[in-house]
């Protein structure tokens, strides 16, 4: 143990520290397993409500440098491809939703 007060205080910031870290690594290990979980079951509705929050987070880890910025950006852009890989095509949610778009106007000559 540290024998200056000094020491010991930094030896609990140190330990308060580690402990938000790891609840913010955790909380982010437990949105990227959602989402991939909601992206296997098919569930692509739930996913996009999930991927702002889920971008925002590790936004954040990113610039507080919990972890390095590029890893936050190459996870995003992981789950974001997942996503549109399982999201339909426009015009397949167009015949779904039972419109159709409008014919497009000529053009003068």
């Amino acid at each position: 143990m540290p024998i200056k007060i000094v020491a010991l205080k930094q030896l609990r910031k140190s330990r308060r520290r580690a402990q938000r870290n790891q609840a913010v690594q955790s909380e982010l290990k437990t949105l990227k397993k959602n989402f991939l979980t909601l992206i296997a079951q098919h569930n692509v509705q739930e996913a996009q409500q999930l991927i702002p929050v889920l971008m925002r987070r590790f936004s954040q880890a990113g610039a507080k440098g919990l972890i390095h910025d590029n890893t936050a950006s190459r996870v995003i852009s992981r789950l974001s491809k997942q996503l549109v890989k399982r999201t339909p095509p426009q015009t397949a949610r167009a015949e779904q939703a039972g419109t159709s778009s409008p014919p497009s106007a000529p053009t003068p000559s």
